[in-house]
């Protein structure tokens, strides 16, 4: 029913087909270009997610390319692509 669907998104497009998914757009490639990590605010609040003792940008790096990484944004688009039900909440 159009009521899920939320504020902004056009009726027509919540069906349309989906792009390709994150683990393949958030690359840690696609990341290290971007220049994101430049920005030494956005790398420390990164760094001070990671577990303690892994709080380091060469482990920060590490934990991007890991392959739990890729796994966790595989599921998170398969989330994000399921319909009525979805198992976005899941997650």
């Amino acid at each position: 029913p159009t009521s899920q669907i939320p504020a902004g998104i056009p009726a027509a497009h919540a069906h349309a087909q989906s792009g390709p998914p994150l683990s393949e757009i958030a690359t840690p490639d696609a990341i290290s270009s971007s220049g994101i990590l430049e920005n030494d605010e956005i790398k420390t609040k990164l760094i001070a997610l990671l577990p303690e003792g892994q709080r380091s940008e060469e482990k920060l790096m590490e934990n991007l390319r890991s392959p739990q990484v890729k796994q966790c944004l595989k599921s998170l688009s398969a989330a994000l692509e399921e319909e009525e039900g979805s198992s976005f909440n899941s997650i």
